[in-house]
């Protein structure tokens, strides 16, 4: 086995192949990346708070596995901005034209 150094580069050869590689003289950066650190996770459906890592300060998620119908086997309907009122609404207002033509 042969060993050639050309600056950075080393060249080797051995069984007659010739590797190639190069010594990378670049730093990392410091201080670039976010603090990952323990935050609660807050569920707005019922309640449940639980501790996580990550990079944000408090995390708060509409549904959590504690009331998500996957986990429970429960069906729960999860009303965001009051679409199912609005639904049963336009439900009404069509069941009645309908119930009088």
């Amino acid at each position: 086995m042969k060993f050639l150094y050309i600056g950075t580069l080393t060249i080797f050869i051995a069984d007659h192949i010739i590797y190639c590689t190069t010594k990378s003289t670049k730093v990392m950066k410091q201080d670039i990346h976010p603090k990952y650190k323990e935050v609660t996770v807050n569920c707005a459906n019922c309640g449940n708070s639980f501790v996580t890592r990550s990079t944000r300060p408090t995390i708060k998620v509409d549904i959590c596995n504690n009331c998500h119908p996957f986990y429970t086997g429960k069906q729960t309907l999860v009303d965001t901005a009051g679409r199912v009122e609005r639904f049963n609404k336009r439900f009404a207002k069509s069941s009645a034209a309908q119930a009088k033509a």
